[in-house]
């Protein structure tokens, strides 16, 4: 009798802390849940916002016009056509360019001494100093001076053949043409030379604007074929 009494009356004791800490949990609980869930969704709104922020920077950056060549004739009639692929310095094809216009322009003589002069300054943009390209250069012209020869009549250079022997040199083959100033016209000459190049990045906007593509001549011997 005495127990079912004390029963009755701890029951009785803590109803109101039970009824009490239930009324906490639904009003404040519910609160604190959602709170948590808010924050939560906030930080994956923040995470999302950056991937897609990062995103669109990509595709800002990126390039989405394609290069479209058209090769034409002397008359502008389409010959070739196709997209432009992308190529780099070490490209053989670049550096055949680069050779064949080196020879062309430190070989040939012109009657016009602006355009002499102007190409003998991008051939010793292609040299570094001190360099045995560079030197090979001085005394060659200061032996053959072309603004002397140019007085006296023209050369003209044509590029027949240029191999690669080594991973940094080149063989080269190319004609020689001379006429005096009256058009008269000698044999033609067969000229060969052995060319040592390097690539160098560009320091400044100075020596990326005399060498654009970085590629430097190292070395020269060439001779006349017998």
């Amino acid at each position: 009798m005495s127990t079912k009494t004390n029963n009755k009356s701890n029951s009785g004791l803590y109803a109101p802390y039970i009824a009490a800490r239930s009324e906490w949990d639904e009003r404040y609980g519910s609160l604190i849940t959602r709170a948590r869930n808010w924050r939560w969704a906030f930080v994956l709104a923040m995470c999302l916002g950056c991937l897609q922020t990062l995103v669109l920077l990509e595709e800002m950056h990126r390039s989405h016009v394609v290069p479209f060549v058209v090769a034409v004739d002397h008359l502008g009639h389409a010959i070739g056509q196709g997209a432009a692929t992308e190529t780099t310095v070490t490209d053989s094809r670049m550096i055949h360019a680069q050779l064949q216009q080196f020879v062309e322009y430190s070989r040939s003589i012109s009657s016009d001494q602006w355009l002499l002069k102007s190409r003998l300054e991008s051939v010793f943009n292609q040299t570094q100093v001190p360099s045995q390209a560079n030197g090979f250069l001085v005394d060659f012209y200061r032996k053959e001076d072309p603004f002397s020869m140019s007085h006296l009549g023209t050369i003209q250079v044509e590029v027949k053949n240029i191999n690669q022997i080594t991973p940094t040199s080149y063989e080269v083959s190319w004609v020689e043409q001379k006429r005096d100033n009256m058009g008269g016209a000698t044999p033609p000459e067969e000229w060969k030379g052995i060319f040592a190049l390097t690539v160098l990045t560009a320091k400044d906007d100075a020596s990326a604007a005399r060498n654009p593509l970085g590629i430097f001549i190292t070395s020269i011997s060439w001779s006349k074929v017998l």
